[in-house]
Order: structure tokens, then sequence, then C-alpha cells
């Protein structure tokens, strides 16, 4: 039987985007039957760089999108691809458009562009009368990102049932206030986020909470970015980060060069931070406390 929690396997079905096969039908997402897989090449030449799922589980409908392809990992990803992804992430000067309000992270927008032509069908082929037709959208990290976009291009697909649930987990950030405050005063989208305060990827790119230090020399490398001020949007999980844990987590940090602790390697920090494996720190935030939650 899948997990009764319906929050942990969406955290399952992002993990499963990183998978190079295609998942089968049933555990640990609870899919009904085999979603359907989705790529698309980047702007930076051949390479799948952009991967989603569709499919059915007993609640509804769910789209997840995967995040950045990890460096130094052996799979079937070589690395121009990795490298091509990455490239995709920086492209984060936002752009005025005409399909999202506000302004918007251009690689991130691109993404969901070059994917939609072909997931938007697909959930409209998954409505079915009767129902249930709850649209759950899902992704980690840059998969985050991507899911917010979708989150709010998936309010023009008819049929589905409001409001559409976006769930995401250490999501970047894809826009900026203006992009926020219609987001979240739409009514449509119901988003809840998941960030530990150990990891630093919900807080990129920067905005308006970037501290001021970090804001004058991101002035002097890249003068533009400045005035993007990203935010992130949907109700935070946990809801804030105490002085404790922030003190504790510098700590982490301040060791991995050397200082106030034990000395430790930066990037498997960061890492370990970032990870949504099982028995993972995000494995045991996303269930919030829920007794459902089997953990098997």
């Amino acid at each position: 039987m899948p997990d009764t929690c319906i929050r942990r396997r969406l955290l399952f079905a992002c993990r499963q985007t990183y998978q190079t096969q295609l998942p089968p039908r049933g555990t640990p997402v609870g899919w009904t039957e085999p979603p359907q897989e989705f790529i698309a090449q980047g702007p930076h030449g051949a390479g799948n760089i952009d991967r989603a799922l569709v499919g059915r589980v007993a609640e509804g409908i769910v789209l997840a999108f995967r995040g950045t392809l990890a460096p130094f990992v052996e799979d079937d990803h070589g690395s121009g691809e990795v490298a091509r992804d990455w490239l995709n992430n920086v492209e984060f000067l936002s752009r005025d458009n005409t399909v999202y309000p506000g302004r918007v992270h251009a690689g991130f927008a691109g993404s969901v562009e070059r994917l939609w032509g072909q997931v938007a069908p697909a959930i409209q082929g998954l409505i079915r009368p009767g129902g249930p037709n709850r649209l759950y959208v899902t992704g980690h990290s840059k998969g985050g990102a991507l899911a917010n976009l979708a989150g709010w291009r998936a309010l023009g697909i008819v049929g589905l049932e409001g409001p559409i649930r976006v769930l995401t987990i250490a999501a970047a950030r894809c826009g900026n206030e203006d992009f926020r405050t219609a987001y979240q005063a739409h009514g449509g989208i119901s988003c809840r986020r998941y960030e530990s305060a150990a990891d630093v990827v919900p807080l990129v790119p920067p905005g308006a909470d970037t501290p001021s230090w970090a804001k004058l020399l991101i002035q002097r490398l890249w003068p533009r970015l400045t005035n993007n001020d990203y935010v992130p949007v949907g109700t935070r999980v946990p809801v804030g980060v105490t002085l404790l844990e922030g003190l504790q987590v510098a700590r982490r940090y301040l060791g991995g060069f050397g200082f106030g602790s034990v000395r430790s390697d930066y990037l498997p920090l960061l890492a370990l931070a970032h990870d949504i494996s099982p028995n993972s720190g995000y494995d045991t935030l996303i269930c919030d406390g829920d007794p459902g939650c089997t953990h098997d």
C-alpha cells in the first residue's frame, strides 16, 4: 500500500523525476497507472535538461518536475548535458512577459515553456468524469521553481478542481514581488513550500532579503541582478527560522571554512542539506508531524 500521506508521496514523485527509468504503476507514489514522461532540450544545445512526470493517483493528477542535474554523479547524463542544465539556472535576469504577472526568471520560464506544450494536453487527457480531478504540482530545487510557474499556467486548464495544489521542496525562487502578490492573491492556487534552514538553494536567486554584504558583491559582479528582487511564494514550512537554528546553521557552514566548529567539507554539507533521499532532513520535514507517514 502507498503511504497515506499525499505530501510524502509527492516527495517520492520528486525523487522519481531524477531516475532514468520510467516509474511503474503503484508504490511508493501510488500511481494508478504508469506516469507519462516528458523531456525537453535546452537553448544551449542538445540534451535532456528538463523532465516532468504526469500521472494519476487516487487523489487526482500529479505533475512533478525534475531539479537540476547533479554534477560528479555517474548516470546516463554526460558532463555537457549537466553543464547546459546549470547554464539554464544562471539565466537569472528576470524578464517581463505575457504569460506571468510581474517579472520571472528567464531560464526557468523557458524550461516550463519547452515542456508545457506536452504537459498541458497530458493533464487534460487525465481529467475524468466524476473525478477526482485535483491537480498536484510538485518539484525539488529547480523543479520547485518550475512547479510554481506551472501552477500559474495550469489555471487555464478546463476541468480541474480548484485550487491548484502546489507543493515545493527546497525550491529556488522564480519571480519578483509582483509575481508573488498576484500568485497568492488569485485564490486559485494553494502553495506550500518546504525549506530547511541549512539549505541555501531556497535563498537564490537573491532578493530584498539578501544580506547587504552579499548585495554589494553581487552589484560588483552583476550590476543588473540587484534590481530583480526575487522572493519566495507560498506558505513556508517550517513557518520561520528560530535564532538558535540560525546560529547552528551559521556555525556548521563557518566550520566548512575552518571557523567556529570542527572543520568539514563545504560542498558535501551543502549537498546533504539539499538532499531528498529516504531519511533525509526533507523526508522528515515533509511529514510535518503527520502520524499517517509510515516511513517504511
